[in-house]
Protein backbone atom coordinates (compact mmCIF):
# COMPACT_ATOMS: atom_id res chain seq x y z
CA UNK A 1 0.00 0.00 0.00
CA UNK A 2 1.49 3.65 -0.62
CA UNK A 3 0.63 6.33 1.84
CA UNK A 4 -1.07 9.66 0.33
CA UNK A 5 -1.96 12.01 3.54
CA UNK A 6 -3.68 15.42 2.71
CA UNK A 7 -4.27 17.35 5.60
CA UNK A 8 -7.21 15.74 7.40
CA UNK A 9 -7.72 12.99 4.61
CA UNK A 10 -5.63 9.55 4.46
CA UNK A 11 -5.80 7.75 1.14
CA UNK A 12 -4.35 4.02 0.38
CA UNK A 13 -3.34 2.56 -2.96
CA UNK A 14 -3.88 -0.99 -2.37
CA UNK A 15 -2.40 -3.72 -4.36
CA UNK A 16 -2.17 -7.21 -3.48
CA UNK A 17 1.48 -8.59 -2.52
CA UNK A 18 0.48 -12.55 -3.17
CA UNK A 19 -2.62 -14.27 -4.80
CA UNK A 20 -5.03 -15.51 -2.03
CA UNK A 21 -5.00 -12.09 -0.18
CA UNK A 22 -8.21 -10.10 0.39
CA UNK A 23 -7.52 -7.36 -1.47
CA UNK A 24 -6.69 -10.08 -4.51
CA UNK A 25 -9.88 -11.58 -4.34
CA UNK A 26 -11.49 -8.06 -5.03
CA UNK A 27 -10.39 -7.81 -7.50
CA UNK A 28 -10.02 -10.71 -8.93
CA UNK A 29 -14.18 -10.28 -8.82
CA UNK A 30 -14.17 -6.70 -9.79
CA UNK A 31 -12.22 -6.39 -12.75
CA UNK A 32 -13.15 -2.64 -13.05
CA UNK A 33 -12.05 0.55 -11.67
CA UNK A 34 -13.10 1.64 -8.55
CA UNK A 35 -12.90 1.41 -4.74
CA UNK A 36 -12.71 -1.37 -2.53
CA UNK A 37 -13.67 0.51 1.00
CA UNK A 38 -13.91 4.08 2.37
CA UNK A 39 -12.69 4.35 5.81
CA UNK A 40 -13.98 7.02 8.70
CA UNK A 41 -12.13 7.62 11.93
CA UNK A 42 -14.06 8.26 14.62
CA UNK A 43 -13.60 8.63 18.45
CA UNK A 44 -15.70 5.67 20.17
CA UNK A 45 -16.43 2.44 18.06
CA UNK A 46 -18.14 1.11 20.20
CA UNK A 47 -20.68 3.78 20.33
CA UNK A 48 -20.98 3.99 16.69
CA UNK A 49 -21.44 0.55 16.22
CA UNK A 50 -24.73 0.43 17.78
CA UNK A 51 -25.81 3.37 16.72
CA UNK A 52 -25.25 2.12 12.97
CA UNK A 53 -26.95 -1.62 14.18
CA UNK A 54 -29.76 0.74 15.67
CA UNK A 55 -30.53 2.35 12.10
CA UNK A 56 -30.50 -0.88 10.29
CA UNK A 57 -27.10 -1.15 9.29
CA UNK A 58 -25.54 -5.05 9.02
CA UNK A 59 -21.81 -4.99 10.79
CA UNK A 60 -19.39 -7.04 9.83
CA UNK A 61 -17.90 -8.41 13.15
CA UNK A 62 -19.78 -8.41 15.96
CA UNK A 63 -17.25 -6.44 17.85
CA UNK A 64 -14.53 -4.44 16.70
CA UNK A 65 -11.32 -5.76 16.02
CA UNK A 66 -7.55 -4.81 16.16
CA UNK A 67 -6.68 -3.66 12.61
CA UNK A 68 -3.95 -1.85 10.89
CA UNK A 69 -2.32 1.36 11.97
CA UNK A 70 -3.41 0.59 15.85
CA UNK A 71 -6.69 0.73 15.44
CA UNK A 72 -9.62 -1.22 16.61
CA UNK A 73 -12.01 -1.50 13.13
CA UNK A 74 -15.02 -2.61 11.92
CA UNK A 75 -17.21 -2.52 8.34
CA UNK A 76 -20.56 -1.72 7.57
CA UNK A 77 -21.39 -4.36 5.27
CA UNK A 78 -22.24 -3.07 1.44
CA UNK A 79 -25.39 -4.89 1.48
CA UNK A 80 -26.67 -1.75 3.85
CA UNK A 81 -24.73 0.60 2.80
CA UNK A 82 -25.64 0.71 -1.33
CA UNK A 83 -23.03 -1.87 -2.18
CA UNK A 84 -20.12 0.08 -0.67
CA UNK A 85 -18.03 -1.52 2.07
CA UNK A 86 -17.48 1.10 5.02
CA UNK A 87 -14.97 0.48 7.66
CA UNK A 88 -14.50 2.67 10.87
CA UNK A 89 -11.76 2.55 12.49
CA UNK A 90 -11.36 3.77 16.39
CA UNK A 91 -7.25 4.81 17.11
CA UNK A 92 -6.16 2.81 20.14
CA UNK A 93 -3.32 4.27 22.78
CA UNK A 94 0.07 1.94 22.49
CA UNK A 95 2.29 2.10 25.26
CA UNK A 96 0.92 5.43 26.76
CA UNK A 97 0.89 6.84 23.67
CA UNK A 98 -1.47 7.50 20.64
CA UNK A 99 0.03 6.70 17.28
Amino acid sequence: WVPLPVEQTHVELLKPTEDGTVIAKYLEKNQRDGIHHLSFRVENIAVVSQRLIAAGFMLTYPEPRPGAHHCLVNFIHPKTTGGVLVEITERVKTEGLIS
